[in-house]
């Protein structure tokens, strides 16, 4: 059975974030932590930043993937959050690391497209997403990731419920009215 190298690279880069600060970890330390060539690791990611996105994308965001089992786009947004916290610690270093190929960027970039794809749904195959809803998806992105980086700062102290909440009713009317129900939006 062939090793996942990457996520030996991702199961050590998270074991050793409980014991050094994550912008202090280096590739070397990568290295001596699973065995692996400094090479072998280039072979895998970009830089430590694409590891970090490796680790979001396959461990939090697969996980939150997984767990879907509601259509409410509420309810979605509630499990999206309750998928962060067991990476608590990880994601409070991991989003102080700024610059090209931050994890911010990534989340937006994640955001944007995730509500982008929420949208043609609900509009349908062959329509395009109307400038004021596209414009809506970059800005309620951009409010949500950064609403989100202050969560996990903060300690990650209100619910994922209450958050998923906060940010359902900060939402512009028409892109609420388009991503959920009538119940949903009279419940927010």
């Amino acid at each position: 059975m062939a090793i996942n190298m990457k996520a030996l690279f991702a199961d050590a880069l998270l074991d050793l974030c409980e014991h050094k600060p994550l912008r202090y970890i280096s590739v070397t330390d990568l290295s001596k932590i699973t065995g692996a060539s400094k090479t072998t690791f280039y072979n895998h990611f970009q830089d430590k930043n694409d590891l970090i996105h490796y680790i979001y994308s396959k461990r939090i965001l697969r996980s939150w993937e997984d767990s879907l089992q509601s259509h409410s786009e509420l309810a979605i947004r509630t499990e999206f959050y309750a998928c962060m916290l067991p990476y608590k610690r990880f994601l409070m270093q991991a989003f102080q690391i700024e610059g090209q190929n931050s994890l911010a960027d990534f989340a937006y970039e994640f955001c944007v497209s995730w509500y982008e794809k929420q949208l043609a749904k609900r509009l349908g195959p062959d329509k395009q997403i109307p400038s004021d809803l596209h414009f809506s998806c970059h800005f309620v992105s951009y409010g949500i990731v950064y609403s989100f980086i202050e969560w996990i700062n903060n300690g990650m102290s209100e619910t994922p419920e209450k958050l998923a909440a906060n940010i359902a009713v900060s939402m512009p009317a028409r892109l609420k009215s388009v991503l959920f129900s009538q119940s949903e939006t009279d419940s927010c």
